[in-house]
């Protein structure tokens, strides 16, 4: 059985007592406060995509070059954010149902920078990761080359919150403009047997799934988009 965690929701930090900071974890309207080691494993997932192996190597890594101590096992803090909802895992007998059942119930929020946002995001780049400043500014300011797939995925979920599945459904539909209500329904339930749970199963043999699946994991991957589990 193949496995595969990502993160979900966004970063933010908050001024506490002091003027202390600290860091929250948004994922809809629920705010998380991660403790270092939770923050560690959350961050080491945002924008990647990992097996628990690859995931817990890295964490182990991190532990070490910041010298933190802990007295929990990974698998302790693993269990409590897929608890508490900042990560998610999907499984299948192969990597692509693996993918699919890791994406397909997951809300897409398209990344929209500004100048300013893009300028602090070169700054966390390079200042803060090490990336090289040519890397770093490849990544936040050249312009991307994207595919068809790519550019519906971005209109389409720049229009309404949605889920892959449901992404998938406006595809497989023709349907362009979910801007209201009332298009996106018509889009989704197209006839009385359609709910959010069937779409969830039924997306998976659209002739559409295996491009959009791509161009989903693709734009998320190059940091263009973000996953939400709450509607």
């Amino acid at each position: 059985m193949k496995e595969l965690y990502t993160a979900v929701g966004r970063f933010e930090k908050r001024k506490g007592g002091h003027d202390k900071q600290h860091p929250v974890v948004l994922n809809g309207r629920k705010e998380h406060i991660p403790d270092i080691h939770e923050m560690m494993i959350w961050s080491t997932l945002n924008w990647r995509i990992l097996s628990r192996s690859q995931l817990e190597r890295l964490y182990v890594k991190r532990l070490l070059e910041a010298g933190v101590p802990t007295e929990k096992s990974f698998a302790d803090y693993l269990g409590r954010l897929l608890n508490c909802g900042l990560i998610v895992k999907g499984s299948g007998e192969t990597d692509a149902d693996a993918f699919y059942d890791l994406f397909a119930g997951l809300y897409i929020l398209p990344i929209n920078r500004n100048v300013f946002t893009n300028t602090a995001f070169f700054l966390k780049l390079t200042l803060l990761q090490g990336v090289p400043f040519t890397v770093a500014n490849r990544e936040v300011f050249g312009k991307d080359a994207y595919t068809a797939d790519e550019r519906l995925v971005l209109k389409l979920t720049r229009q309404s919150l949605i889920t892959t599945a449901e992404l998938m459904k406006c595809v497989e539909e023709g349907a362009t403009d979910i801007s209201d209500d009332d298009k996106l329904t018509d889009a989704l339930f197209t006839d009385d047997h359609t709910t959010s749970t069937t779409l969830l199963t039924d997306a998976k043999d659209f002739d559409c799934m295996e491009p959009i699946l791509t161009a989903v994991a693709n734009l998320y991957l190059r940091k263009q988009i973000i996953f939400t589990t709450e509607g």
